[in-house]
């Protein structure tokens, strides 16, 4: 079981033969998805998470509470031309905010003190989500 508060749904591109790394800014016109919902397992029934609609994105992000579970699905609403595509589905795993954060006095301008493994924790996360790899 993992504990994750945001999916990523990735559809096909347009340009479907030499497709561009996607990026968030991407549009479709003639294979994207318009609705899904995001769903989790929860014991023996799927829970919705969270729902997307009148979507224009290749890459379609959905944020949510934290919930841990042991598997997630999409179900989806609406297609440009009624053909589900999918590329990709990522599930990204909800990280704790950083703890012993605390600001430096004002006259000291904008030093910020922090734990240092949360800093790790935060910068893993990145790495993680942007598929590169912290030494």
């Amino acid at each position: 079981e993992k504990t994750i508060n945001e999916v990523a749904v990735f559809s096909v591109q347009d340009n479907y033969v030499t497709p561009d790394e996607p990026t968030a800014a991407m549009l479709f016109g003639a294979f994207g998805l318009r609705a899904f919902d995001v769903q989790v397992r929860q014991l023996d029934a799927w829970m919705t998470v969270a729902e997307v609609r009148d979507n224009q994105r290749i890459w379609a992000t959905a944020r949510f509470p934290a919930v841990t579970t042991s598997a997630i699905r999409v179900a989806i609403h609406a297609a440009v031309d009624q053909w589900s595509r999918i590329v990709e589905v990522e599930a990204y795993e909800a990280t704790p905010a950083p703890t012993n954060v605390e600001p430096a006095p004002a006259d000291e301008g904008f030093e910020l003190r922090a734990d240092v493994r949360a800093i790790r924790r935060v910068t893993e996360a990145l790495a993680r989500h942007l598929g590169v790899t912290v030494p």
